[in-house]
C-alpha cells in the first residue's frame, strides 16, 4: 500500500514530495531566514516531510496547508528585496510550486490520500501476525484511494 502511494504520486508528476521536503529545508540549517519567515507568518514552522516515513508526514502536509498563504507571502517579500535571497535549491523549488495556481489543491488531495492509508498504514506496521485481516482491509481501504486517482485522471482530460 505505501510502495503503491509512493508509485502514484511519482506518476502524478506534481511534485508534492520535492515542494514539502523543500518546505523544511529552506528554513532548517538558516536561523536569519527562519527569523525573516517567523516575522511574515507569526505562525509556526514547516514541519519536518521524510519521504521514506510515510506515516509521520501527515502532520508535514497539514503544516503545508495551514502555512500556504504565509509562505506566499514571505517569497512575495523576497522578491520585493525586503529580506535576502536565497540562492540554495529548495527556495528554488518552493517559489517554482507557488506559481502553480492548484498547490492547495494537490496538497489537499495528498493529505486526504495520507489520511486515508494512515489507518491501514499504522495498524500493519508491527510484528504481530496480521495477514489474515490484510484482504478484508485492503478491500476498505482501495475504494477510497483509488476514488481519488480517477477524479484527478479525469481531471488529466479536462486539461
Amino acid at each position: 500500500m505505501r510502495n503503491a502511494f509512493e508509485a502514484g504520486c511519482i506518476a502524478s508528476t506534481w511534485g508534492i514530495v520535492d515542494f514539502l521536503a523543500a518546505l523544511y529545508y529552506l528554513f532548517k540549517n538558516s536561523p536569519a531566514r527562519r527569523d525573516d519567515f517567523l516575522k511574515e507568518s507569526e505562525i509556526a514552522l514547516p514541519k519536518k516531510f521524510i519521504q521514506h516515513r510515510w506515516l509521520e508526514n501527515v502532520p508535514a502536509s497539514e503544516s503545508a496547508i495551514n502555512l500556504l498563504a504565509s509562505i506566499k507571502k514571505y517569497i512575495v517579500s523576497v522578491d520585493k528585496g525586503e529580506h535576502n535571497q536565497p540562492n540554495c535549491k529548495s527556495y528554488a523549488c518552493v517559489k517554482t510550486h507557488l506559481s502553480d495556481n492548484l498547490l492547495s489543491v494537490k496538497l489537499k488531495v495528498f493529505h486526504s490520500i495520507v489520511k486515508v492509508l494512515l489507518p491501514f498504514l499504522t495498524k500493519y506496521q508491527t510484528d504481530k501476525l496480521m495477514l489474515f485481516f490484510l484482504p478484508e482491509d485492503l478491500k476498505k481501504n482501495y475504494k477510497p484511494a483509488t476514488a481519488v486517482f480517477c477524479i484527478v485522471q479525469e481531471f488529466k482530460h479536462w486539461n
